[in-house]
């Protein structure tokens, strides 16, 4: 019971050590992140000026959106690589089949 803690315990401490190199930050991405909420803030600025209340709300909820396209991007990949997959063995099945 005890090694498998150990084993626990070295892997979640190694994959901690994986992701703080990972995100180790370079002072040009800290820049262009620095940059961006900026431009996030002038927009939300402006957006209230021109619309009122419904600019802010609809820049935030923009911007959220925004942050989950790649996630639904992948979902919609993923599932077109498993039709096309599937289409794949209907056809060879199809042909087996026919043959035999």
């Amino acid at each position: 019971m005890a090694q498998q803690h150990e084993r626990m315990t070295k892997a979640i401490r190694d994959e901690l050590n994986t992701n703080k190199r990972k995100w180790s930050d370079s002072p040009a991405t800290l820049l262009a992140r620095v940059s961006l909420g900026v431009i996030y803030m002038y927009l939300i600025l402006i957006s209230f000026e021109l619309l009122g209340i419904p600019g802010p709300v609809f820049i935030s909820v923009l911007f959220l959106v925004s942050f989950f396209v790649p996630h639904a991007y992948h979902l919609l990949t993923q599932r077109q690589h498993k039709k096309a997959k599937l289409e794949k063995q209907t056809s060879l099945v199809n042909e087996a089949r026919q043959q035999g």
